[in-house]
Formats: structure tokens, sequence, C-alpha cells
């Protein structure tokens, strides 16, 4: 998905927060109205327009493979919901909830000092 936004009065009455004509505070305003869970999205300003490119397919995969990991929980298949969720938690290794779900898929397997590992931040 593409959105487009001309840089003019308008645009900052829907963005109050956005120092008008400070490139990093549109970037940082925008990045944060427009992110979706661990994805970033895309902004680029061009003299007065800035373009947000958010990579909705990705967004939308995540997501079915993050339902497909709990369902297999919910069966009790945790090895396989294991092997399907570290290279997930590798890739986002900034997601709280990947982290969590991989704590007590560790933690259902006997593997407590790993469940306790996968939280790091959490203990610092």
């Amino acid at each position: 998905m593409e959105l487009i936004h001309r840089l003019d009065d308008f645009f900052y009455s829907i963005f109050p927060n956005i120092e008008r004509g400070n490139e990093k505070s549109i970037i940082q305003v925008l990045a944060d109205f427009y992110r979706v869970g661990v994805y970033e999205p895309l902004i680029v300003v061009s003299n007065d327009i800035v373009t947000i490119k958010v990579d909705i397919q990705s967004i939308e995969t995540l997501d079915k493979d993050y339902r497909k990991i709990v369902s297999l929980c919910e069966k009790g298949k945790f090895e396989e919901a294991e092997r399907l969720l570290i290279p997930i938690v590798n890739q986002y290794p900034t997601n709280s909830e990947f982290h969590r779900l991989l704590g007590q898929i560790f933690s259902e397997l006997g593997k407590q000092d790993q469940a306790i590992d996968s939280l790091p931040w959490f203990f610092d």
C-alpha cells in the first residue's frame, strides 16, 4: 500500500505533532502512526510530498504464521510450533509477543532455562 500526502496546511492539521518543515519530525511521527506491529513503513520526503509505503502482504503473511503457531500450541504440538517460531523470532528480534510465545512454548516443553532466556529485555 502506498500513501501520498502533500505537505500543506491540511496535512499539518491531520498531524499536529509534526514540526512544520522538519523532515526528521515528519518521518518520526508518520513512522509511529503507520507502523503495524513490527513492520516499519518506508517514508520518503521529497519537496512538498511525503510518500509512505506499507508492506501489507508481509503483514498478512506474518499474521497467518502467528495464528498457525498459536493453533499448534492449542493442540499441544509445541515442538512443531517451536520449529516454526524460532526463525520468526530471529527475523523480528524486537517483537515482544513472539518472545513471550516462544518462552511459553519452551516452558511447556520443560526447557525452563530457555524459557527465561527468551525474554532477555524483561530482566535487564
